[in-house]
């Protein structure tokens, strides 16, 4: 029988559009609907599908996101009582990053972070909550890229000041105490420092803050905090913002966006047996819902043990294409996910659930009759 180790909740890429006094901007409808109509006109191509993909949340999922975390969460703790129970907050939970003036920080400076704390995180003192960063939350909120000098480095020192963001980056952070199987989660920034890297939104893992460090720091850092779970019975998992493996089948509609430095992550994740990677950033469910198990080195470059696992983004909006004579059923679709984690002997299952948004309910609603189980991934 499965003795169960942990719930995980995988929210990510919310891409909010929140004012400065905590409220969802008004506006955000009619300057999506300018973009697009901007990019129906001759601008050159690049510029065209930069704008027709103008993204802002969708309104009733945000309002219904809140009460479903905080409703499944009870559901959890009271289905497997003493198993810890964690929502993992995966980056860009701002849409046009922000541009609030020198001098200010904290919840003042990112009021995205503010909304999502106060408005969604569970008051279940049963479930922890852990955020991390994307390169839309640190974005000065300007054009054209570059910005001028300086200013992406300030966000990126700023964004430290937020609670639960602090750091420093790579840390480890230890749920399940006495006979559980600790769960073990280490955060790494993926967020880069250049201004291109704000521009074409690809990933190098970085320290967090920033003070000059290379990969290799990065790298010695992670050892350091997962090493002693090395070659121990528990389950040590990786949360960051650009996925590691980046998916054939993406490629060709995200090809800008990918991690630099994904090999060398993959090898120390590798030898540190990190079993779970946990990322968002590209807005697609991967491995897909249809998936029914992972077999070792599916996920190149990763390999046995380490499983990915990338969500899609639950309150982003698509605004209509016009009439370019294509339609959206090619773009993502809006949900969250819940991983159950249970022991089985020596290896465990990661039991996936996607809750995805239906229009018509009104409400974040499973997918599909039975879960998908990825089977047998060690435990030592």
């Amino acid at each position: 029988m499965a003795d169960p180790i942990a719930t995980i909740f995988h929210v990510t890429d919310m891409h909010l559009c929140v004012e400065p006094d905590g409220g969802t901007r008004k506006n955000k409808r009619l300057l999506s609907r300018m973009l697009v109509a901007g990019a129906e006109h001759a601008w050159p191509q690049g510029a065209r599908e930069f704008l027709g993909k103008a993204m802002w949340h969708r309104e009733p999922a945000l309002e219904r996101l809140g009460p479903a975390l905080r409703q499944l969460s009870e559901q959890e703790a009271s289905a497997s009582p003493g198993a810890p129970i964690v929502v993992l907050q995966g980056g860009d939970v701002e849409a046009l990053g922000s541009w609030a003036p020198d001098g200010l920080v904290e919840y003042e400076a990112f009021p995205s972070f503010d909304f999502v704390h106060k408005r969604l995180r569970p008051d279940d003192e049963r479930t922890e909550w852990l955020d991390i960063f994307g390169n839309h939350d640190t974005w000065p909120g300007r054009h054209p890229v570059p910005p001028p000098s300086g200013l992406a480095q300030i966000n990126r020192v700023r964004i430290g000041t937020v609670p639960g963001l602090v750091g420093p980056w790579p840390d480890c952070q230890v749920l399940g105490v006495g006979e559980q199987v600790p769960l073990v989660i280490a955060r790494v920034n993926t967020v880069a420092r250049e201004a291109d890297g704000e521009a074409f939104a690809y990933g190098v893992p970085s320290e967090h803050p920033p003070n000059g460090e290379d990969l290799s720091y990065v790298l010695d850092q992670l050892e350091a905090e997962l090493g002693p779970w090395q070659h121990q019975r528990a389950v040590r998992a990786v949360l960051l913002h650009h996925p590691i493996h980046y998916a054939r089948e993406l490629a060709d509609r995200h090809g800008p966006n990918r991690l630099m430095g994904a090999d060398e992550l993959a090898a120390c994740l590798r030898d540190l047996r990190v079993q779970l990677v946990i990322a968002g950033h590209v807005h697609a469910l991967d491995p897909p819902a249809s998936a029914v198990g992972l077999e070792a080195g599916c996920q190149e470059p990763l390999e046995y043990p380490t499983v990915q696992l990338v969500a899609e983004t639950p309150t982003q909006d698509w605004p209509p294409r016009g009439n370019r004579g294509n339609t959206n059923a090619d773009l993502p679709t809006r949900s969250f996910c819940r991983y159950r984690l249970l022991a089985q002997g020596e290896t465990f299952d990661i039991e996936r659930t996607v809750f995805r948004w239906n229009d018509n309910e009104g409400e974040f609603m499973p997918v599909g009759g039975s879960p998908r189980v990825f089977r047998g991934i060690r435990l030592g």
